[in-house]
């Protein structure tokens, strides 16, 4: 069945403005209830970064276990491992200092997601 009065929505529309009210909206009302809790800016928008790395990265590697045991291919093992934080990396997360430590295999879908976007970003440029 087809559509005949497909309707989309873009960014000259005025129902956008709707959109863009939302997501400042839901934005700014997690940035204040995070400083009211006592915490700066920095610290919110670093949790921002975290919940989005959290949220790609557990998503994708909960689908590709998912497919693995499905088929029936071992699946990944966990490790419990000390979560001690030395004394220089305690300080600078009081300070609020966001650092990503060592690589991990968390950081793939996100750089793959930051890639996509760019590459996006650049062809929408180019084609106005």
């Amino acid at each position: 069945m087809v559509m005949k009065n497909k309707q989309e929505i873009s960014a000259s529309d005025p129902w956008f403005l709707l959109y863009i009210f939302l997501f400042l909206g839901a934005y700014g009302q997690k940035c204040l209830e995070f400083m009211l809790a006592g915490e700066t800016i920095q610290r919110w928008w670093n949790n921002q970064r975290m919940w989005t790395i959290r949220g790609l990265s557990s998503l994708i590697f909960g689908l590709v276990e998912y497919l693995l045991k499905f088929i029936g291919i071992s699946t990944f093992g966990f490790n419990v491992t000390s979560k001690v934080i030395e004394e220089e990396q305690r300080k600078r997360y009081n300070q609020g200092i966001f650092e990503f430590g060592v690589p991990s295999p968390l950081f793939l879908p996100m750089t793959t997601v930051a890639v996509i976007n760019l590459v996006s970003f650049l062809w929408g440029i180019v084609q106005l």
